[in-house]
């Protein structure tokens, strides 16, 4: 998918070139000017693997975070107890994350 959009960046300024040299030889109201985009049946399923590590990594990132910033405050201020519970919350989402690698 990456190497697809290379060549669709690629082509679409080449394409509008060409298309402004042929409004400017028509001297008419043309066609709008065009853009390209790679598609393929397969690129609607293939398109979200390209983030789906970093929309992982940031989802989980800031909902740690979250958990162990409320702990910290309810629990009184008390680190020990507050890593406890995120390091609790941590091997859930690592047991969930190896029970998806291992049904797969």
């Amino acid at each position: 998918i990456r190497k697809a959009r290379e060549v669709a960046d690629t082509f679409g300024p080449q394409w509008a070139a060409e298309d402004r040299v042929l409004l400017s030889q028509d001297k008419k109201n043309g066609p709008q000017s065009n853009s390209v985009f790679p598609y393929s049946i397969f690129y609607v399923f293939y398109e979200q693997y390209l983030n789906i590590v970093y929309e992982t990594t940031a989802q989980v990132s800031m909902g740690l975070t979250a958990v162990s910033i409320i702990t910290w405050v309810m629990l009184g201020l008390d680190i020990i107890a507050t890593l406890n519970v995120v390091a609790g919350v941590s091997s859930i989402v690592l047991s969930v994350a190896a029970m998806m690698v291992l049904w797969d």
